[in-house]
């Protein structure tokens, strides 16, 4: 499933339209980051996975929260 969901159109199911994750691999790779899937077999479901990369800045000023 991971290499399948890179292409426009993939889906696993006959009502939907398989549009969701292709843009959502393209958006989390324009960021630096990726997104993928894992599955222990067929039947078990699976578990997206979005990584992101972050920066934290040194010497910024604490964030208050009013």
């Amino acid at each position: 499933m991971g290499q399948a969901m890179r292409f426009p159109g993939f889906k696993t199911k006959s009502n939907g339209h398989g549009f969701g994750l292709h843009p959502g691999a393209l958006a989390a790779k324009q960021m630096g980051g990726s997104l993928w899937a894992e599955s222990r077999g067929t039947g078990l479901g699976a578990a997206f996975v979005l990584e992101l990369l972050a920066t934290v800045a040194v010497n910024a000023p604490a964030m208050s929260i009013p």
